[in-house]
């Protein structure tokens, strides 16, 4: 799978449950956890999700507020 396909992957399942992990989503795709990592820093970027430990959520307009 190249690696547009994976991150529109990602963005899928991020859409459809609220939140993806690191480690599930390096098993499910059969890549390294860095390559996830890789893939999800590219994608918060891109405004698409916000990381957090271990995995992330979907990215909200105006940040968040804690």
């Amino acid at each position: 799978m190249y690696g547009s396909e994976r991150r529109r992957h990602i963005a899928e399942v991020l859409q459809a449950s609220g939140r993806v992990t690191v480690a599930d989503l390096a098993s499910g795709l059969d890549v390294s956890p860095e390559t996830i990592r890789r893939d999800l820093s590219l994608l918060e970027t891109e405004g698409v999700l916000e990381r957090t430990h271990g995995g992330a959520v979907p990215a909200v307009p105006g940040g968040r507020v804690e």
